[in-house]
Order: structure tokens, then C-alpha cells, then sequence
């Protein structure tokens, strides 16, 4: 893509994403920006731009979008955000934002602009096109004079019709010939780009003094749109830890997980697991169509992050699970302790509660592929030892004195409801020492594990499935999703669900209950065997 090739050592981000959620995502970014120099020029008594001391260092912001029709086609039903851009584009230039707006149709490509942002629009500049109406709405104005009429009528392509506003906001239109270099005159731009250059010198800080120098803004190239290989961005991460753990004066437990490349203007937004009671993740997804590519990879990238954060991984599915055919997660299977066994899961359930019960920090991140099937046939199989056999949510609710078969309903909080048992068994009562079900120790190891560094992600394809497991959503602090049907989307995500049913497609959204964010799985087919 040229926009790649030619950068400019000016340029600080190259957005290349066109979806509806990063357009307002890089509204939100603008709009910030707007709000803290606002708040600057109001505490210093700057009128504009031009009136701040040259020792502060306050750029001029310029900002190309190109292909606006895009953005305008993204928000247009959007008041919040057509208002944001309003406020940039009519009030924005005093606080140093400059915008050029660029679109093959101005009729059609600004619908995403207010009427006061179209006034605000005095620069315009209109290239050739076959409907002459298409011109005159561009330039945008009210008289023409005779003249202005036949330079319309006798455009030619590759020249354009410039009109800029005085003082006094009267119009002048000018004509100006060659301005566009044709792909095949490459040498001429290159001509004009090093005569641009020269003179010019690189510095390493701004320097008022010399308006000959500039700084290299070491440009972020954006990219929403493509899977980006998980393995190229793992430096991002190491400096994402290493900022988050500078905000603590002594060393937290707390573990950054990378899901997948934000469909944001931030380049890493990881979730963070603490290591309080319930630190676990709910990943939604089914196996449809090209859904357990999708799944795989994320389910990688959370491992990898794992991983970096000195976690050891284990992968648990039931039996012939088709996620396990993947090729990224055949690179951690080759090389990790993994069951897909029923039997295999029950004792390595018993272990990790042993480990837990006698204090001991155990460290790991487990992913577990398909956590409804896998409680079914846990439940059909008795373990080898017997003793320990199968039954309804409702029976493995009451030894934890939680009616799972019903965790949404009436009275009193499922995780309430047997927090003073779960306390005993914890501590090591009778109901510790002889549990009855497998299922039993999963879900004391969804509570507590996460104090002694144990954590889960669990795939679940339907709310349905997840409810017949006996297991309660609200147990899960951190839930990824990726298009889930309506009914599934009402009864978990509850105020996101309307974002959850909309996910376009390759897309997954996270939520921590308190906000909700976008992204697209990083590539893992870069994993090898026994890495």
C-alpha cells in the first residue's frame, strides 16, 4: 500500500482501519485531545494557537481523511459522534486542530457532518467529475459569476477549483493546473519530495528556534483490519507489563492476558487478572464456519500472554475435540501437559485441589475447550477410583449450597449462597475432604485458585449449555465473545448485548462489566512443535 511506502517522518499514526468502531474509537482519541488542550488554553488565558509562548510545546495537529465517505457512512446515524466531530472541526482550530477532508462525492461522502460543521468547511477544493452539480456543491458557493460558471464547464481532469474565504467571507475561486503527478511521473514526486527535504534537519527534541529542524515522530502504522502475528508483537506487551507494573510501588501478582489486536486506537489493551476469588475468563464461541479458527487463536494468544507472565499452561477439551485438529494449539499440545481425557481431567482436578489446599502457589493457566461437553461426559464417566459419580447441576449446587440449576433465579446470589460452605471447604471441612463429584473441586478451583495463581479460561458455545453445566456467568469477572445470538447476548452481556448480537465478522469483543472494547485474534500459526 503506498500510504505504507511513503511516510513522511512527520507522521506520527497511519490508520488504515474502516470499521465502524474504529471510526469512533479515533473520535474518542481526537475528542480527548480537544477536552485536555481546552482545559490548558482556559487555565493559561490562551486565546489561540498563535498566542502560546514558543518554549511550550503544543503542535499543530493536522489531520487527512482520506476516503471520508467511510467514517461519514459510520457515524451519520450517530448524534454523539456527529457532534464530536462537529466540535473538532468548528471550534477545534483554536486549539491547534487542522482537518482536510477527502471524498470521490461530496454530496453522498458527508452525510456524517452536521450543517455547522459544513459551514466551518471555508477551504474547498473540487477535481474534475462528469455532474457539474456534483462541482458547484462542493465549492459550495451562492453566486456565480459567468466566469466561474465556464471554468466549471471547461474542466479538465487532474485540475482543480479552489475556493477559500476572506475575512469578510466573501469567495474567491482560483484554478490550478498540474496539481496532481500521475503514477508515471514518479521521478517528478520524488523531485519535489527531496527539494522539500533539503535544508531540513533531524533533531531530537522540538526546537522553536529553528523552524528548519524536525523530530521523527517513529510512525505506528494501524492496521485493524488484518490478523497481526502474535509473535511481532510481543515487545508491544513486554513494554505494556512493564508500564503497568511502574504504577505499583512493590510487585503485584497481577497478570496481563492479550486476547487479540484492539479494533482501537490503543496499540495493546490487555485484560488483568488479579489474584482475587473468581479471577477467570469466559470466552463464547461455537465451531461454526470459521469461528474455531478463530477461537484457536485467541485461545493461543491468552496462552502465550500466560505464558510471559510466567504462568505454565495446560489445555483440557473433551475426547476428538475438533479445536485440538488446529494447528496452533497442535504447537502447545506437543509440547505442554494437556488432558482430553474424562478421567485423566478428574484426577487432574484432585491435584490441583490437593495443591491448593495445602497452601501451595501453583502458578498455571488452564483453557478449556468446550466446558459444557466436557461436564457431560464427566458426569456419564465414575472416576477410576471410584465414589466420586455423576449428576444434575442441582445435585452439585447443593453440596456447595447453590442452587445451580437455577442461578438466575429468585432469593439470594448464587456465589452468596454458598460462600460459608465454600469457606469450610477451603479451610478443610468434612465437605473438602470427601467431596462427591469432580465437578465439585472444578468449581472450588474457579474460586479459589486464582489466590495461589491458578486461572481459568473456559469456552462455552451457548448461555444455555453453560446454565446446564451448573455453572452461573456471574462467577466469571471477564467475558470474550464472539457472535452470539440474541437470547445468549440478553442473558450474559446484559447492557453490551446490543454490541455482542452486531459483531461484524473475525471480530471478538471483551468485557470486564464495566466497559467493553473490540478486537481481532492475533495469527498463531507461527507456533511450532515443542516450543
Amino acid at each position: 500500500m503506498r500510504y505504507k511506502s511513503s511516510r513522511t517522518p512527520h507522521l506520527r499514526y497511519l490508520l488504515l482501519d474502516s470499521s465502524r468502531l474504529y471510526c469512533y474509537s479515533f473520535l474518542d482519541k481526537l475528542t480527548e485531545e480537544y477536552e485536555r488542550r481546552k482545559a490548558i488554553f482556559a487555565q493559561h488565558n490562551w486565546d489561540n494557537i498563535v498566542s502560546i509562548p514558543p518554549e511550550e510545546y503544543m503542535p499543530i495537529i493536522l489531520v487527512i481523511l482520506d476516503e471520508f465517505d467511510v467514517m461519514s457512512e459510520a457515524i451519520k446515524e450517530n448524534e454523539e459522534y456527529k457532534i464530536k466531530l462537529q466540535d473538532i472541526v468548528s471550534k477545534g482550530r483554536k486549539f491547534g486542530f487542522r482537518i482536510i477532508f477527502s471524498t470521490q462525492k461530496y454530496t453522498s461522502g458527508s452525510s456524517g457532518l452536521t450543517q455547522t460543521a459544513r459551514i466551518n468547511l471555508n477551504a474547498r477544493m473540487a477535481m474534475y467529475a462528469p455532474d457539474q452539480d456534483e462541482i458547484k456543491q462542493t465549492i459550495s458557493v451562492p453566486k456565480l459569476k459567468e466566469e466561474e460558471v465556464r471554468l466549471i464547464q471547461n474542466m479538465t481532469p487532474y485540475h482543480v477549483l479552489y475556493r477559500q474565504a476572506d475575512k469578510t467571507s466573501s469567495y474567491r475561486l482560483n484554478y490550478i493546473e498540474n496539481f496532481y503527478v500521475d503514477d508515471a511521473d514518479l521521478d517528478r514526486r520524488d523531485q519535489w519530495m527531496a527539494q522539500l527535504g533539503r535544508g531540513m534537519k533531524r533533531s531530537e527534541s522540538f526546537d522553536f528556534r529553528n523552524i528548519a529542524s524536525y523530530v521523527d515522530k517513529k510512525c505506528v502504522v494501524i492496521d485493524g483490519i488484518t490478523e497481526e502475528r502474535f509473535t511481532d508483537k510481543r515487545d508491544v506487551f513486554r513494554e505494556c507489563a512493564r508500564q503497568y507494573q511502574s504504577g505499583f510501588a512493590a510487585q503485584t501478582t497481577d497478570k496481563l492476558i492479550f486476547p487479540g489486536n484492539p479494533c482501537a486506537f490503543d496499540k495493546a489493551q490487555p485484560l488483568i487478572l488479579t489474584a482475587e476469588e473468581y479471577q477467570n475468563a469466559l470466552l463464547f464461541c461455537d465451531y461454526t464456519g470459521n469461528n474455531a479458527k478463530y477461537l484457536c487463536d485467541v485461545v493461543c494468544s491468552v496462552l502465550r500472554s500466560a505464558r510471559m507472565a510466567n504462568l505454565k499452561t495446560e489445555i483440557w477439551a473433551p475426547p476428538r475435540d475438533i479445536c485440538l485438529n488446529s494447528k496452533a494449539i497442535e504447537g502447545y499440545w506437543a509440547g505442554s501437559e494437556n488432558y482430553d481425557e474424562i478421567s485423566a481431567v478428574s484426577q487432574r482436578l484432585r491435584e490441583l485441589r490437593g495443591q491448593i489446599d495445602a497452601g501451595e502457589k501453583v502458578n498455571r493457566f488452564i483453557a478449556v475447550f468446550n466446558f459444557p461437553k466436557l461436564v457431560r461426559q464427566m458426569e456419564r464417566k465414575k472416576t477410576a477410583g471410584g465414589g466420586m459419580t455423576g449428576g444434575s447441576a442441582a445435585g452439585r449446587g447443593s453440596a456447595l449450597g447453590i442452587d445451580l440449576s437455577n442461578p438466575f433465579g429468585g432469593g439470594e446470589d448464587p456465589i452468596e449462597a454458598g460462600y460459608k460452605l465454600s469457606l469450610q471447604m477451603k479451610a478443610g471441612g468434612s465437605a473438602a475432604q470427601e467431596p462427591t463429584n469432580p465437578m465439585d473441586d472444578f468449581f472450588y478451583l474457579l474460586q479459589w485458585g486464582p489466590e495461589s495463581g491458578l486461572h481459568f479460561l473456559i469456552n462455552a458455545d451457548s448461555y444455555a449449555g453453560l446454565k446446564a453445566a451448573g455453572c452461573a456467568e456471574s462467577v466469571f469477572p471477564h467475558v470474550l465473545a464472539f457472535r452470539m445470538n440474541g437470547a445468549d447476548a440478553d442473558a450474559i452481556l446484559d447492557n453490551y448485548s446490543r454490541t455482542a448480537k452486531r459483531l461484524e465478522e473475525g471480530v471478538f469483543m471483551y468485557t470486564d462489566r464495566k466497559a467493553i472494547r473490540m478486537f481481532i485474534p492475533y495469527n498463531n500459526e507461527d507456533l511450532i512443535r515443542h516450543q
